[in-house]
This record gives C-alpha cells, structure tokens and sequence, in this order.
C-alpha cells in the first residue's frame, strides 16, 4: 500500500492474530526471531501499518471509572513490505512485557 504522505492523523481497526501466525509468516525470514515478547496484528487486505508508521500505538477501546478510554497494547515494529497483504500481518512490541520497565524508568 505505498502512496503519499499525508499529514492528517490515519487510524485503522486491526484485528489480533495468534502470535503463531507471525512465527509461520516470518519463518523465511532468518534475521526476524519472534517471541512472546511480541503480538501479531492485521494481516486484513489493504488495511494496515506501513513505512513510516514504527513507533505508532496498538490500542483497545476499555472502560474505566465511567469513562471510556484506550489502553494502548501495542508499538508498531515490523511488517511485510507489502503493506495491507492479506495473511500477512504486522508484528508489533507487546507492551505487557516491558511494562515493569516501564513504571521503573518514569517519573510521575
């Protein structure tokens, strides 16, 4: 899905995909090694992230204190170079997994 650039804010709805399917998509590529430290998103036709796009938020709608919100789940890390491919879908950094670090490192 190459095109232009634009400067008005983009989102999309991406469906999670097991992890699995990231290992068994990516197993041709040697360089890319995937763990439980990542989550799988996408892989639906001409909707997804793209070039330029790494370091974007994950989010899920949550509810909370009355309030609706998002509960950010994932970064934007890797994809196919063809972008919106179906069954090929984006990996992402789980959150999750660094958040310890996370609460470590900031300050309030």
């Amino acid at each position: 899905m190459e095109g232009t650039t634009t400067d008005i804010l983009q989102k999309v709805q991406l469906p999670t995909q097991p992890l699995s399917l990231c290992i068994d998509t990516y197993r041709v590529e040697p360089a890319i090694k995937l763990s439980y430290k990542q989550m799988c998103v996408g892989g639906t036709e001409n909707k997804d992230s793209c070039g330029g796009d790494s370091g974007g938020p994950f989010h899920i709608p949550a509810y909370f204190n009355d309030d609706d919100r998002y509960v950010q789940q994932g970064i934007v890390s890797i994809g196919p170079s063809a972008c919106g491919t179906i069954g090929f879908p984006g990996v992402y950094t789980r959150i999750a997994y660094y958040m310890q670090w996370i609460l470590d490192n900031i300050e309030p």
